[in-house]
């Protein structure tokens, strides 16, 4: 039995939980655990009026914001794929909105804090030194195995 079938099967369950729980501490638990938007998708698809109003327009909120994060995220997730690829250096996103639009249909649903991109052992310098032409530059020394860069910000994206 997948996900969707055990969540089907709970709904009745998680609708009656929902509205016995304090849901300004349940929201503030998934934020702090960065699953707000797909766990506020579920409920609002299983039960919508188990939710008060003020969490979901917490949810609301929360979902607008982890849109256009992660449209930012998968625009430089693209820009650094393609920068590789044009360089002869394949490159295969992992994780992030590009991976939660294809498993959630929406790209919001799950919250990231980071880009991870998958390139061969041998290409790992060579894709590095590109990536800090982008305006990254290295954060943790590389073990030889993984590349941690950040923005001349700071921000890590």
């Amino acid at each position: 039995m997948g996900t969707r079938q055990r969540r089907e099967g709970a709904a009745d369950r998680i609708a009656a939980l929902a509205t016995e729980v304090d849901q300004n501490a349940l929201a503030d638990d998934l934020i702090r655990q960065r699953v707000f938007p797909l766990a506020g998708s579920r409920l609002v698809e299983i039960s919508p009026a188990a939710l008060t109003v003020a969490c979901r327009e917490r949810f609301e909120e929360a979902l607008t914001k982890a849109r256009m994060r992660a449209m930012a995220f998968s625009a430089l997730t693209t820009r650094l794929v393609q920068t590789l690829e044009r360089a002869d250096i394949a490159a295969v996103p992992l994780k992030g909105p590009i991976w939660a639009a294809e498993l959630h249909g929406d790209e919001a649903l799950r919250d990231d804090a980071d880009i991870d991109v998958l390139v061969a052992r041998q290409d790992l310098d060579q894709s590095a030194e590109i990536i800090r032409g982008l305006g990254w530059t290295k954060a943790v020394p590389s073990d030889g195995r993984r590349a941690s860069l950040t923005t001349s910000s700071g921000s890590g994206w």
